[in-house]
């Protein structure tokens, strides 16, 4: 499943859209039992134009994820600084999904910010 989503939001981030939108009907069916997909299915649409789901979860916040996922979720939508939040928060608890800060290219919009770059220096180096 992991695969599929990642796969679907690659289709998504090069606005191939239809490729995408169809795995989501895999997503759609077990969504309810992992919290995380709920996340992945409403990144997926938010970067394939629809954001309606991806600002309910942000504005209802019913939905618990890491402050990685809430930071995707916010870059999807285009609210840059509360990604900017939830990554700061991301490398405060050390989440695993932070290693992935410095080529992520759903953070392609907050990368030229000195805040941004300031987040890339914490990170251990790969070295």
């Amino acid at each position: 499943m992991e695969a599929m989503v990642f796969c679907a939001l690659n289709d998504a981030l090069a606005e191939r859209p239809i490729p995408s939108l169809t795995v989501l009907t895999e997503i759609e069916r077990i969504t309810g039992r992992i919290p995380d997909l709920v996340f992945a299915r409403a990144e997926i649409e938010a970067w394939a134009g629809d954001k309606t789901r991806a600002e309910k979860i942000r504005k209802d916040g019913g939905v618990r994820s890491t402050h990685f996922a809430n930071a995707t979720l916010a870059a999807s939508v285009g609210a840059m600084g509360a990604a900017m939040s939830e990554l700061e928060l991301a490398l405060e608890y050390r989440e695993l999904s932070s290693v992935w800060i410095r080529t992520d290219p759903r953070f392609d919009g907050i990368r030229h910010i000195g805040k941004f770059k300031s987040l890339i220096d914490k990170l251990p180096s790969a070295g």
